[in-house]
């Protein structure tokens, strides 16, 4: 990110995010038959922590974005599950985090602190859990040899487009080896944009 990002910033960052969810959305449906069988298809979910220059009146907070239905004339049946199919949650973390609080554990996780992590969470005998915090430490670390603000800021929206493309189809052990083989995250990164190219040209 760079250092000026305000509240504008963020507004557009919550309309990137809707976007990337509904386009996962979409990914479920086959264009290659003539049949579309919407009832096949899944909630989506996209959870975006921002951990840099958030603007003040806007940290140690979390947000939802979800869709709602609402009568405009008459009642009729709230079947969420036909439309209630994309959530996004914010969770901006502060300058200062409280202690003893979500984003407290939240910054943990996400800055690989696995002291902090432990205060929640007995990750000694959860050993996936401490595997995952040492992924994340690797991130963190690698965000901060980077340097460059905008190159953190595109390869962070890189990854997160990455991960939420295979969760959206059930790859976590593709997810998982992504985080430490470069040359297989590569290959991914190719394949997704593939399929993608495939939908928009039979769309």
């Amino acid at each position: 990110m760079s250092e000026d990002r305000g509240t504008e910033f963020y507004s557009r960052t919550e309309k990137r995010a809707v976007y990337y969810v509904a386009r996962e959305l979409c990914s479920q449906l086959s264009y290659g038959t003539h049949v579309t069988d919407y009832g096949a298809l899944e909630k989506c979910y996209s959870i975006w922590v921002m951990v840099r220059n958030v603007p003040e009146e806007m940290q140690n907070s979390v947000s939802l974005i979800e869709l709602k239905k609402r009568d405009l004339i008459g009642e009729t049946p709230d079947e969420a599950e036909n439309y209630d199919l994309l959530s996004v949650v914010f969770i901006r973390l502060g300058n200062e985090v409280p202690e003893d609080s979500v984003f407290e554990y939240i910054e943990g996780v996400n800055k690989g602190k696995t002291e902090v992590v432990k205060k929640y969470v007995d990750i000694e005998s959860r050993p996936q859990i401490a595997e995952e915090v040492k992924t994340m430490e690797g991130f963190a670390e690698m965000f901060r040899e980077e340097g460059m603000e905008e190159g953190m800021e595109q390869k962070r929206k890189e990854i997160n487009d990455l991960n939420s493309w295979l969760i959206g189809q059930d790859r976590w052990e593709d997810l998982k080896r992504s985080t430490y083989d470069d040359a297989f995250q590569d290959d991914l990164f190719k394949e997704m944009y593939r399929e993608r190219e495939k939908v928009e040209a039979l769309a």
